[in-house]
């Protein structure tokens, strides 16, 4: 008769056996371990299956990786970021004081150009959430440095300089930025606006390069302190 074996039979788990070394006197009745079923076969020993812990472990890393979202967002909130808002305006100040035009050109820059290149801005909800507020604020502050129609320079060779600019920049598409475009729809100029707004730009620019060569009139020039 063979030797009876702790390996059992295919579909049978492990059988237990009587250990009867010297080690356990008391002849007590053992399970194998792993370790000897898996001598006798892995196919054996009932695995438990992953997919009845694999959701309960995918909810839970979810709720806590929404959790560190939102604590990451909470702390954002209370970081200083670059400043936003509307300066106040100075009136007489502005690209319609100092050059008139018609309407058209205008509402133009009213609705192409106004939302960041003025003091004038309409600031949308998701801009007092960082870090969205941080984008923002930084792209309207930059672009009222470069070109702000609420405070036209009164220099003509300066105007002049941003008429050029602005017309060069329209032209070859890249004003209004594409991705303010794709936010602001409205803010999409067809050729015919092109063309209307730099005929208006060439239209102004001899009236004031006719200024360079003006003298200097009293009233402006800036009281001594």
């Amino acid at each position: 008769m063979p030797a009876e074996t702790p390996c059992s039979t295919a579909g049978q788990r492990p059988r237990e056996i009587e250990d009867s070394s010297s080690h356990n006197p008391y002849g007590a009745i053992t399970t194998i371990n792993r370790r000897s079923a898996y001598d006798c076969g892995m196919n054996n020993i009932p695995e438990r299956s992953e997919s009845h812990a694999r959701p309960g472990r995918t909810a839970r890393l979810a709720a806590r990786r929404s959790l560190t979202i939102c604590a990451i967002l909470a702390v954002l909130q209370v970081v200083p970021g670059p400043r936003s808002g509307n300066p106040p305006l100075d009136p007489g100040s502005s690209l319609n004081d100092r050059i008139p035009s018609s309407a058209e050109p205008s509402a133009l820059l009213q609705r192409a150009c106004a939302n960041c290149h003025s003091n004038q801005t309409v600031w949308p909800w998701y801009s007092k959430l960082a870090p969205a507020s941080w984008l923002i604020a930084r792209d309207v502050n930059t672009a009222r440095q470069y070109m702000n129609l609420s405070e036209w320079p009164s220099d003509p060779f300066e105007a002049v300089g941003l008429l050029k600019s602005s017309c060069a920049q329209v032209s070859t598409g890249n004003m209004p930025p594409p991705a303010y475009r794709l936010m602001h729809p409205e803010a999409r100029l067809s050729e015919r606006d092109v063309q209307a707004f730099c005929k208006w730009t060439e239209s102004a620019i001899p009236s004031l390069e006719a200024r360079y060569a003006q003298p200097v009139r009293a009233s402006e020039v800036p009281a001594e302190r």
